[in-house]
């Protein structure tokens, strides 16, 4: 073999090994998405019974920097936001006014449809991708580029879920989120 074979061997393995990763993030990203539409929490917030929880790749964004660790960005969000299911749920209890069963009824309409555009941007997005890295040559910049617009919608996805959170918990009074953080505990 010639000196030029020799040296195309390694970066031919090189480039089939970035290859073959930029497929796996791909896979990944892809049945995560699908995943997500299936499930009815609807994304990196899951917002199941008394608890709200972030999941995902970048749940260590609400630790302000902090390593990624289940337990500390669970506390965050425990301690910080309310569920609507739980606050709907404790509505007797909490003595919600019904102007405020109605804020919150519509802070969580307004996520979903949010949630359902998103959706359809995020699926749209992520084939994008697809067909980028598919190709047998992948362009390293058409591939990051196209990752960063999904990385973007998924962004947006976050963003509209912790606001609905805000929207409820700005809609109790000190007094109501005291005996909703009794309940949790």
């Amino acid at each position: 073999m010639t000196m030029s074979g020799e040296r195309r061997a390694p970066s031919l393995r090189v480039a089939m090994a970035m290859i073959a990763v930029l497929i796996v993030v791909v896979v990944i990203v892809i049945v995560q998405t699908r995943l997500a539409l299936e499930r009815r929490s609807r994304w990196p917030l899951r917002l199941a019974g008394d608890s709200v929880t972030w999941a995902g790749p970048t749940r260590f964004l609400l630790g302000a920097g902090a390593p990624a660790s289940p337990q500390a960005d669970d506390t965050v969000l425990r301690k910080s936001f309310f569920a609507p299911e739980l606050v709907l749920r404790n509505g007797q209890r909490i003595e919600l006014k019904p102007e405020q069963r109605t804020a919150i009824a519509e802070a969580v309409e307004q996520l979903q449809n949010n949630v359902v555009v998103l959706q359809s941007r995020l699926q749209e997005e992520g084939q994008r991708l697809a067909d980028v890295v598919q190709r047998n040559a992948v362009s390293e910049g058409a591939a990051l580029g196209q990752l960063d617009r999904v990385l973007a919608v998924e962004r947006d996805v976050k963003r509209a879920q912790i606001a609905m959170l805000i929207r409820v918990k700005n809609t109790l009074t000190p007094e109501q989120q005291g005996v909703l953080k009794g309940l949790r505990s």
